[in-house]
């Protein structure tokens, strides 16, 4: 049997759409259409999917609110959720960061895409994970690109509370941080996993546009960053420097 996706949606033609299509990609397919429905198979029920797609338009609980309930869960807070929403704005790519959600997806979809995310967010341990924390979006998706083709998992957030969230939950090998976010800056990210008992060892980089001999002390010496690497950046230099990190 392939590997178990719960899906929750409530219009009958997507429903069927992603049944079909991802059954012929071996995945096995569970649709309910309401968070209730879900939360009652993923509590009582005690069902562990390998992944969740989770729609945000639902009758009685919206989706941002089932995400959080899901990653506020001892027991489910570990399985992937990746969110599908006809919403393209950057604040709601923001509001599914703040919600816990590992993956966003717009509709209209393409299958291929959906697939793939679902590979992402349920290879099996040993793949090393990254962490990028950065607001500005073209970074970060050139960095997503560029690391995922060098065989890391990645996951990127947009701001500083959600970077904490995500270190929590996520224990990646390497946060790639920047230092001005909205919300909580760098500096604040970095001191509150350096003060953690057992996040305090995790290695970061810092990836920031200061450059200053004072910034790159405190970085450094005062909040024991393991790099501090400036903008704009050598992204062959970066990514070298990403291994070293991680398998060196």
């Amino acid at each position: 049997m392939g590997r178990k996706i719960l899906l929750v949606e409530d219009e009958s033609t997507i429903v069927e759409l992603l049944r079909v299509n991802l059954q012929s990609s071996g995945f096995d397919i569970e649709a309910v259409s309401s968070g209730e429905e879900a939360m009652a198979r993923l509590i009582r029920d005690a069902l562990r999917p390998d992944a969740i797609l989770l729609d945000v338009r639902l009758p009685g609980m919206t989706g941002w609110e089932i995400c959080r309930r899901i990653k506020s869960e001892p027991d489910t807070r570990k399985i992937p959720v990746i969110i599908l929403t006809a919403a393209a704005q950057k604040q709601d790519k923001e509001q599914a960061e703040e919600s816990g959600a590992d993956e966003y997806v717009t509709k209209p979809f393409d299958m291929e895409d959906i697939v793939n995310l679902i590979e992402k967010v349920t290879r099996k341990d040993g793949v090393r994970k990254i962490l990028v924390a950065e607001d500005d979006l073209n970074i970060q998706e050139l960095l997503r690109i560029n690391l995922e083709a060098a065989g890391y998992a990645v996951t990127c957030v947009s701001r500083g509370d959600c970077a904490i969230e995500a270190v929590s939950r996520d224990k990646p090998d390497l946060l790639i941080l920047d230092i001005i976010m909205p919300d909580q800056d760098g500096w604040e990210v970095c001191k509150t996993i350096r003060d953690s008992g057992d996040l305090s060892d995790m290695k970061i980089l810092i990836l920031t546009s200061k450059s200053s001999d004072m910034d790159r002390m405190i970085g450094k010496e005062i909040l024991k960053a393991d790099e501090y690497v400036t903008k704009p950046f050598d992204l062959d230099g970066l990514l070298s420097i990403v291994k070293g990190l991680i398998d060196g």
